[in-house]
């Protein structure tokens, strides 16, 4: 049976094609290993391990990635009351849908002034998204601690944010990304806990981002 150290992933690359979700490089800074699970959306412990930032640095389009509200909605999925699936009166629907659905009450149902508005907003995310300097920096987030699998909820292995004001979108393709923080975290403030539950290895450095990051 391997070991649970065996299954820490190697040292990444300082280079990689990444997608998924990303945010901004304020919303990361100077946070703890635990305080940036609460503001991303991570369940506790998982980046207690360690985990490694990277920023994005190649240019996105429109088509790139789909824009998710904030991290107070894992993944973008918001519940709305006012929707039945199955005889249910509630379900999950993505914030985009919801906010077009929004907008269509607001604009009479005239499609064509709900897409004049909407590629309106994905013109000013999409400039969001391509800020390459500051704190609005588009950065992806990496854990040392490896997934715990599809055989765990989603919303337990990534919860719904605690804070608000944290942007978040998911990018659909694959797009360069270069390292620029090395953070390794001690477990001994917050256990970083495998499927099974048992603690990973710990790592003796500090875990705040303000005052241990490295070029990567």
């Amino acid at each position: 049976m391997a070991s649970i150290k065996s299954k820490i992933p190697p040292m990444k690359r300082d280079i990689m094609r990444l997608r998924g979700d990303v945010s901004t490089m304020g919303a990361y800074r100077g946070l703890s290993s635990w305080e940036l699970e609460y503001r991303i959306g991570y369940e506790t412990g998982r980046l207690a391990y360690g985990y490694d930032i990277y920023k994005l640095c190649e240019k996105v389009f429109p088509r790139d990635f789909i824009w998710k509200d904030q991290t107070l909605f894992s993944g973008g999925w918001r519940l709305d009351s006012g929707l039945t699936r199955d005889g249910e009166e509630s379900y999950y629907a993505q914030a985009f849908d919801l906010f077009r659905a929004e907008l269509g009450k607001r604009l009479s149902n005239d499609e064509l002034s709900v897409d004049a508005y909407l590629a309106k907003f994905m013109n000013v995310e999409t400039s969001k998204m391509n800020v390459r300097i500051g704190p609005e920096q588009i950065v992806k987030i990496l854990p040392v601690a490896p997934d715990p699998g599809k055989g765990v909820f989603w919303l337990k292995k990534y919860p719904n944010s605690k804070a608000r004001g944290t942007n978040q979108w998911t990018l659909v393709c694959e797009k360069m990304f270069v390292r620029i923080a090395t953070v390794r975290g001690d477990r001994s403030t917050v256990p970083v806990l495998n499927p099974g539950g048992r603690s990973l290895p710990g790592v003796t450095t500090a875990n705040g981002l303000n005052d241990n990051w490295s070029a990567g």
